[in-house]
């Protein structure tokens, strides 16, 4: 029997290679998990109501089950209701108002190919998919809904625009109220994402009532952090007049 053994030259070499490739496969999941949380939205235009199949959907106790405990499912346009292990319960504080009138399940963890919903049941997203449905993150739902809401606006709390996509860039102004109008732009890093800033001496609705018509006052670009720490949106809007 021939017994190999490295030599201290390709030892020098091999170890290297091993922790880059652990470094490497580390931060291909940490860029892939970089979003857990989200929103769930229909492929189809939707007009009105939830976005969920008639069918329902399977909920499971954990990912990659093969088993479901139950489903979630319509009792009519506007309210769900889940069914687990026999046991009915009314399902109100998991969906989120995308558009006016419409609503989508959001979800607050995303793993193996299965997303969790507010009631901590997983759905699998091949079902989702079969169902005209797909996952968001929230950055990417914010860019993607950008001309069906009425303008994004900063919570009174305020966001600071900056010059770079990091805290540590110079800061160019606090955005605070909703005469400042935030476009979101294609371009983003992180939890940040370049934006224009609009701010107006009247908000659009007003001219409804006022019959005014609101002009823009100043123009600000820059970069906002638009997803908190705890991966939710920190961004408001107005789904109409």
């Amino acid at each position: 029997m021939i017994l190999y053994s490295f030599k201290p030259t390709e030892n020098i070499m091999v170890k290297p290679f091993i922790y880059f490739s652990i470094f490497f496969l580390f931060c291909q999941n940490v860029i892939a998990d970089e979003f857990r949380k989200g929103v769930i939205i229909s492929t189809k235009l939707e007009n009105c109501c939830i976005y969920i199949p008639s069918s329902g959907l399977k909920l499971y106790k954990e990912p990659l089950s093969t088993t479901n405990v139950g489903e979630i499912y319509m009792v009519n346009d506007y309210k769900l209701e889940s069914i687990i292990n026999g046991k009915t319960n009314t399902f109100e504080k998991g969906v989120f108002e995308v558009m006016n009138d419409v609503y989508s399940l959001f979800y607050i963890n995303k793993r193996n190919g299965f997303v969790q919903l507010s009631n901590n049941y997983w759905v699998s997203i091949d079902e989702l998919q079969n169902n005209n449905l797909t996952t968001q993150s929230w950055l990417d739902y914010a860019i993607s809904k950008g001309e069906d809401v009425l303008g994004w606006y900063a919570p009174s709390s305020g966001l600071v625009l900056r010059e770079a996509p990091s805290k540590d860039s110079k800061q160019i102004a606090v955005i605070k109220g909703d005469l400042w109008e935030i476009t979101l732009s294609n371009q983003k890093k992180g939890s940040w994402c370049k934006v224009t800033i609009n701010e107006y001496n009247l908000h659009p609705c007003s001219s409804y009532e006022e019959n005014t018509e609101p002009k823009i006052i100043n123009t600000l670009t820059g970069w906002i952090k638009v997803i908190t720490d705890d991966q939710e949106l920190c961004l408001w809007s107005y789904k109409g007049c």
